[in-house]
C-alpha cells in the first residue's frame, strides 16, 4: 500500500463548487440588474469587468493545476493583480480611479496595437483617441505609478503584493533561470524540465480560491441591486477545512489487488 496525499485535488473539488456559485451569481445579477433597471456606472461597469478577468483565469488557473503544471503560478499572477485592481476601484467610490484604469487600458491597447499593426482587425487610433478624451477630462493613466506603490496605503494589500504577486511573478519572469541552468559540477542537459511543480500548482489553486471567496464576499458585501450568495459561508467552511492538513488516501500499488 501507499499513501497518497490528494490535497491538490480536495482544492479542485471545491474550485469546481466554486465557478458553480459564480454561474449562478452571475445568472442572478444579471437578472436583478434588469429587474431592479440600475444603470451601471463605468465604476460598475470596470468593478464587473475586474471579477469576471479573475473568474477566466481561475479556471485557466485550474486546467493548469488539474494536470499539474507549475504555469498555474502565471495564472495567479494575473489573478492577484486584477484583485489589487478591483481594491483600489472599491476604495475610491467617485469615478476617478476607474477612469485611471480605464486611461490604462487605452494607453496599453494603442501602444500595442501601434507596434503591431496587423494584429486582428482593431486599430490603435481608436485606442488613442478615448485615451485623448479621458486625458482632456483631467484623467491620468493609472499605470504611471508602480502598482506596489499604489497599494501601499492598505496593510493587506501590500502583503498580497510582497508575498503572492511577487512570488507568482518568479516562475513568469527570469528569476528562476539558474534553475534551468546545467549543474557545474555535474552538467546535464534534458528538455521537458519541470521544477517543484506540484508545489507551484498547490501554491496556485490555494491562494487562487482565497482570492475568489473573497471577492464573492466583497460582491456579497458591497452590490447595489440586492445580490446575495448563500453558498459563501459553506466554501469558506470547506476551504478552510482543506487548508487546515494534509489530505491523505490509501492506495493499493498497481497491479496488487486489495486483501
Amino acid at each position: 500500500m501507499r499513501i497518497v496525499d490528494i490535497t491538490r485535488q480536495k482544492f479542485l473539488e471545491l474550485a469546481h463548487e466554486l465557478c458553480s456559485a459564480i454561474d449562478d451569481m452571475a445568472a442572478t445579477g444579471d437578472r436583478l440588474l434588469r429587474e431592479t433597471k440600475y444603470s451601471l456606472t463605468d465604476r460598475d461597469r470596470v468593478l464587473i469587468g475586474l471579477v469576471l478577468k479573475i473568474e477566466s483565469s481561475f479556471r485557466a488557473l485550474m486546467d493548469d493545476v488539474r494536470h499539474g503544471r507549475g504555469e498555474a503560478m502565471h495564472h495567479l499572477k494575473t489573478i492577484v493583480e486584477a484583485y489589487l485592481y478591483l481594491h483600489l476601484v472599491i476604495a475610491d467610490s467617485s469615478e476617478v480611479t476607474a477612469h485611471r484604469l480605464l486611461a490604462e487600458v487605452c494607453y496599453q491597447k494603442s501602444k500595442f496595437l501601434t507596434e503591431n499593426p496587423g494584429y486582428a482587425d482593431h486599430h490603435s487610433a481608436f485606442w488613442a483617441e478615448e485615451l485623448e478624451a479621458l486625458e482632456r477630462s483631467g484623467v491620468r493613466r493609472i499605470g504611471i505609478t508602480n502598482l506596489k506603490d499604489l497599494v501601499s496605503f492598505s496593510p493587506e494589500l501590500g502583503q498580497w503584493y510582497s508575498v503572492v504577486y511577487r512570488a507568482a511573478c518568479e516562475p513568469a519572469h527570469i528569476a528562476d533561470l539558474v534553475d534551468f541552468m546545467p549543474d557545474p559540477d555535474d552538467p546535464k542537459i534534458a528538455s521537458g524540465v519541470e521544477l517543484d511543480t506540484e508545489v507551484r500548482a498547490r501554491f496556485a489553486i490555494d491562494h487562487g480560491i482565497w482570492i475568489m471567496l473573497a471577492t464573492i464576499r466583497t460582491i456579497h458585501a458591497g452590490n447595489k441591486i440586492g445580490l446575495t450568495i448563500p453558498a459563501l459561508e459553506g466554501l469558506e467552511a470547506r476551504y478552510l477545512d482543506i487548508r487546515s492538513g494534509r489530505h491523505l488516501r490509501i492506495e493499493d500499488p498497481p497491479g496488487q489487488p486489495a486483501p
